[in-house]
């Protein structure tokens, strides 16, 4: 039965749906195609993988089958187990790495086929304009976002409120997240210190507040400065240069 690449995920859909009923919606996440060739060249793509992989055609008509089955919503990205990142676009990846070429492949084949059903789009969608232009060009019908929320978790709250430059961006670096749960530990995060940290770490108002002279506008610096403020103390942050962010600023020029 399962010399079938698609029956397996077809058989869970189904299954599913006839347990929790067919009003039970499924996100189905997949990856269009695996990419391995294309990750490893050749050489390696036939010693290692035989030669074998999903390769674009074959995700879409996975995805049409799944469809078929009863899936509400697809999440679409590239890659697998075997290159964490496709699926999970470090800091030296340009922004939306494959978009277009994932979700936007599945939405005009959907198109195409008369298929209704969302498709959702990810993969380094942490800037709020770049994430917009996904659904003005008609890539996507939704976006979604994971490691931008451990990063800043009210993220959609400031894009609402028009707040966009408050956001704190994730760094694609994968040391928090995804590093972390390589070695079995709990989510955290290189950019926001309370990830993971919510019930333990708050941040109360001082019992006195102060005048706070903080030297350095470095990354360290500057978070101390904000974390004095927040607690309501009167700061004031120095820094010799012309510029704020320290070592990090040299590093990104």
């Amino acid at each position: 039965r399962y010399r079938n690449k698609f029956q397996f995920g077809i058989d869970v859909v189904r299954e599913i749906k006839r347990v929790c009923g067919e009003d039970f919606p499924v996100i189905y996440r997949v990856d269009l195609t695996q990419a391995l060739q294309e990750s490893y060249g050749e050489e390696v793509f036939n010693r290692r993988f035989r030669g074998q992989e999903r390769i674009i055609e074959e995700g879409l008509e996975f995805c049409r089958a799944l469809a078929k089955a009863g899936v509400d919503a697809f999440d679409v990205d590239k890659g697998c187990y075997d290159n964490w990142f496709w699926p999970h676009p470090p800091a030296y990846f340009t922004a939306l790495p494959y978009v277009e070429e994932m979700a936007g492949r599945l939405k005009e084949f959907f198109r195409q086929q008369q298929i209704d059903v969302p498709v959702i789009a990810v993969g380094k969608l942490g800037n709020p304009d770049q994430a917009e232009e996904v659904l003005e060009k008609g890539w996507a019908d939704f976006f979604m976002l994971g490691r931008p929320l451990l990063a800043d978790p009210y993220w959609p709250q400031k894009v609402r409120e028009n707040r966009v430059s408050e956001i704190t961006h994730c760094i694609g670096d994968q040391e928090g997240c995804i590093q972390s749960f390589i070695l079995g530990g709990h989510p955290c995060c290189t950019v926001n210190p309370y990830t993971g940290f919510e019930d333990t770490k708050r941040l109360e108002k001082a019992a006195v507040s102060k005048k706070v002279a903080i030297i350095g506008a470095g990354p360290g610096g500057c978070e101390a400065a904000k974390t004095a403020w927040a607690r309501g103390h009167q700061v004031t942050l120095f820094e010799k240069t012309d510029q704020i962010g320290g070592q990090l600023a040299t590093g990104s020029t």
